[in-house]
Parts: structure tokens; C-alpha cells; sequence
């Protein structure tokens, strides 16, 4: 279940702006987030309620609109995530912290990092290596420092396997150190490139990765 839980600006943190805002945007942007905050847990049980519906037993989380310094948040950032999966527990359904560019846990190894502090089984990962790009190598790299146990869900983005992008992961190590490393997880895919094409960027991706599959 992809949510967007969590994917904002948490109270008391203060994230860089591209853009510089005047007093009313801000202001606005504010009392915005601070509402997402505090519905935080209302949220979580509508997706909760959602993934039952669907059949689905995992949710994604994130970790707060990325600071100049995250690592001194880990532990505030542990214990909201921490406390929220009380309820998934409750209600059998695993919170998967994602890593994402835009967010708290931005690498593998931060992810990696941010398990250590939520040791609750009810926990795990959903990793998304495209969304490092530029700040760590997959494979081998940022993929050895992964707890495999806690890996539960794998997302491939499309441009990460299309033969002429200049942003092509190894996704035939990455397949191949999974399956030796017994993954028994799901595999999704956002097949979105942005290149305006949408439907057609969405087959060509799908088929690319067939491909990779079909030469394991």
C-alpha cells in the first residue's frame, strides 16, 4: 500500500527551500503540516483500513521532509514510526520505511541505520535504490549494507532499467543477489520515465524489465 504517510515537513524541523516563500505561504504551509501531523495516526488507520480491504498486508511510511542534518533525528523519527507500529501490529499489517531523496532516510545505509532503531518485527523496508542515484552505488554497494531480513518490498523505478538512460541500475546483479540471498518479498514498479510519453514510457519499461527476467 503506498502511501504518503508521513511525507512532510514534521514539527520543529526545519527542511532548505528551493523557493523562498513569502510570510503567508509560509504560514499557510505551516498550519498545513501541522495538521498532517496531528492526524498522523488517523491516517495510519485509514490506510490500515485500506490495505485490509485490498488483501494487502504492508503499508509505506516515510521519514520527514529531509534537514540539513538528519542523523540527530533518528531517534525522534524511531519513536514516531515506533509508536505507530503498535497499531499496525495490532492489526497484523507490517510499516515499510521507505528510502526517498526528498526524505529523512534518504541512502541504504541510512536505512539500514533507522532498522537498528525499530527493531519491531512488525517492521521493515521497502528499498528503493533508484532514489539514491548520485548518492551511493546499488549494487554491490549500497546493497550490502541492507538488512536482508528486514527487506520486504523492492520498488524499480522505470528509467533505472531502460538501456540508453544514463541512470540504468545492475538490476541483473541486484535480481541475482536476491534470489542467492532467498527474497521471498514482492517486486513493484513505477514505470513513469517523464519524458511526456506516459503509456508508452509505461510498456517500454515493463517489457525492459521482463527482459532482465527473462536472461537470470
Amino acid at each position: 500500500m503506498n502511501t504518503g504517510l508521513l511525507k512532510f515537513t514534521w514539527p520543529g524541523m526545519e527542511v532548505a527551500r528551493r523557493r523562498p516563500e513569502t510570510p503567508e505561504v509560509k504560514e499557510r504551509r505551516i498550519a498545513t503540516e501541522k495538521a498532517q501531523w496531528d492526524r498522523r495516526m488517523e491516517d495510519l488507520g485509514k490506510a490500515i483500513r485500506c490495505a485490509h480491504i485490498m488483501g494487502c498486508d504492508k503499508v509505506r511510511v516515510f521519514t520527514g521532509s529531509r534537514v540539513a542534518e538528519p542523523a540527530p533525528l533518528f531517534r525522534m523519527i524511531a519513536d514516531t514510526i515506533g509508536q505507530m507500529s503498535k497499531v499496525a501490529e495490532r492489526e497484523k499489517v507490517y510499516l515499510l520505511v521507505e528510502n526517498e531523496a526528498s526524505q529523512n532516510v534518504a541512502t541504504s545505509g541510512e536505512l539500514a541505520e533507522m532498522m537498528k532503531l525499530l527493531p519491531n518485527k512488525w517492521i521493515g523496508m521497502n528499498w528503493d535504490p533508484h532514489n539514491a542515484i548520485g548518492r551511493e552505488i546499488a549494487y554491490p554497494d549500497a546493497y550490502n549494507v541492507l538488512p536482508k531480513d528486514r527487506l520486504l518490498n523492492l520498488q524499480i523505478k522505470g528509467e533505472g532499467v531502460m538501456p540508453q538512460s544514463a541512470k540504468k541500475e545492475d538490476w541483473r546483479a541486484i535480481f541475482a543477489a536476491l534470489n542467492n540471498d532467498g527474497y521471498l518479498g514482492k517486486i513493484g514498479m513505477e514505470t513513469h520515465l517523464f519524458d511526456g510519453t506516459l503509456i508508452t514510457a509505461a510498456h517500454k519499461s515493463m517489457d525492459e524489465i521482463l527482459k532482465i527476467c527473462r536472461e537470470i
